[in-house]
């Protein structure tokens, strides 16, 4: 299964269970991605691949926005 398909997969499950997403650009190649709102108050920083270029980037997820970061070079 491809990461696309897999990223469409987890996607359709959080939003089947009512999860709040959010989104935010690939600094990368601009694509958006959705993710997992981070609970109210709280903030996660992770590394995350695109399901769109597949880079690799940082993410942070602020309770209901997120935004990308990429790597340094």
């Amino acid at each position: 299964m491809s990461l696309k398909q897999q990223y469409e997969n987890y996607i359709a499950r959080l939003r089947a269970r009512g999860d709040e997403i959010t989104n935010y650009e690939c600094p990368d190649c601009g694509g958006v991605i959705d993710t997992k709102a981070a609970p109210e108050g709280e903030s996660w920083d992770t590394l995350s691949t695109c399901p769109h270029c597949e880079a690799l980037h940082m993410k942070s997820t602020n309770g209901s926005s997120a935004h990308g970061e990429a790597l340094p070079a």
